[in-house]
């Protein structure tokens, strides 16, 4: 399901730029999975394949042959050559088969200081992004507070859940706490998602149909 519109899912534009994309948009195409103990060791899940890694074809035809060196990286065709994955012409003479970076997985890495660099960099992203979205208690607690400090009109009506997804994007579990006579609502995701932080959005006032059928009202409605 297309979540983003402005990107398109028509067949024909999504072909259009593969086939016509520059070459740099081509090298993250060719990218290639590591190996399990790379994996563990660089904390890295793939990476754009180039000359000189090693790498074991585990898809197509040609699956399951030992491990062998990439020689040529062709952009142009989206293929790889490996160093012992070859055919006969009708002439006698053996030429490269060209493979696709997605149907082999690498399993030694050609490293220089760039390569080192992106390695690091990728690790750091990856756990970065493991902790995004995580609260402490102490956090949650802070926040709550200073929902609850918020309204300048005494006691809180009402505590609803958000069940229209519309409303809030892709944030599925959601809650807002409605102040009396106030147009201005804040929410906060429970969802922990990378675009969901602290929400605020605009809705009427406390009665009106459009948050009614927005929400799920309170015993207390």
């Amino acid at each position: 399901m297309k979540l983003n519109p402005f990107v398109t899912s028509s067949r024909r534009k999504n072909r259009k730029r593969h086939f016509n994309a520059p070459s740099h948009i081509r090298r993250k195409i060719m990218s290639s999975p590591l190996s399990k103990e790379l994996r563990q060791k660089y904390n890295v899940r793939s990476m754009p394949i180039r000359k000189d890694d090693e790498v074991q074809v585990v898809r197509g035809h040609y699956k399951g042959q030992q491990i062998g060196k990439v020689v040529q990286v062709y952009r142009k065709k989206y293929v790889i050559y490996i160093e012992r994955v070859q055919r006969e012409k009708a002439n006698g003479t053996t030429v490269h088969v060209g493979i696709h970076p997605s149907k082999v997985v690498i399993t030694r890495l050609k490293l220089d200081k760039d390569r080192k660099k992106i390695l690091e960099r990728k690790a750091k992203s990856r756990a970065d992004g493991k902790e995004k979205g995580k609260y402490k208690e102490e956090t949650i607690e802070k926040m709550q507070d200073s929902l609850l400090t918020y309204s300048n009109h005494g006691e809180l009506v009402c505590y609803f859940h958000v069940c229209n997804d519309t409303v809030l994007g892709d944030c599925r579990r959601s809650c807002a706490v409605v102040y009396p006579q106030r147009t201005e609502q804040r929410g906060y995701c429970h969802n922990a998602g990378p675009d969901c932080d602290l929400l605020l959005f605009i809705l009427a006032d406390c009665n009106s149909s459009s948050i009614k059928s927005t929400f799920w009202t309170c015993p207390a409605h």
